[in-house]
């Protein structure tokens, strides 16, 4: 053999995902409640231009190596977050105010297509009433970042509440 080691896929996936859980790395994040995650800015650097302008600046984010997100995210919602940037992880759960949460952080860092996903998967679990009125309500907290998403509750309501003609 020549000795050069080849990785596939699933491989660099396994690695990342062991890199997140080891909670390892240059940078410091600070959540609510006290909670802290460490990463590692080159991997996310690459994700997301929001972060490759603020780790690659004078700012306190690259100088001192801490982002604090303490009045923002939960560590699990930010956790999610990295899951994706680490290793293509989409969040699979259907928690609403966690996936509203997840898309703050995707709109905030700039990566568009976890935000899409995201996004998507709250308009698929408007599937009756209830849930409905729980995504609007949550919606309007956001502004236009859910414009979509309220839309697609009203629209969702309109045919539901549609008085039906025999």
């Amino acid at each position: 053999t020549s000795g050069i080691v080849t990785w596939d896929m699933d491989d660099l996936s396994a690695v990342y995902k062991e890199l997140l859980a080891s909670n390892e790395g240059d940078i410091l994040v600070k959540l609510k409640d006290g909670k802290q995650l460490k990463i590692i800015s080159f991997l996310i650097k690459m994700r997301s231009p929001v972060f490759k302008t603020m780790l690659e600046s004078s700012l306190q984010e690259a100088t001192i190596g801490l982002v604090d997100l303490s009045s923002q995210y939960s560590l699990e919602a930010f956790r999610e977050f990295m899951g994706y940037m680490y290793h293509n992880k989409l969040y699979s759960g259907s928690y609403v105010p966690l996936l509203f949460e997840i898309l703050c952080i995707t709109d905030y860092y700039g990566v568009d297509a976890y935000r899409t996903y995201i996004s998507d998967r709250i308009i698929k679990l408007i599937t009756d009433v209830p849930i409905c009125l729980v995504i609007a309500s949550e919606a309007l907290k956001h502004g236009t970042l859910t414009d979509k998403i309220y839309s697609s509750c009203l629209g969702f309501l309109v045919t539901a509440i549609k008085p039906q003609r025999h």
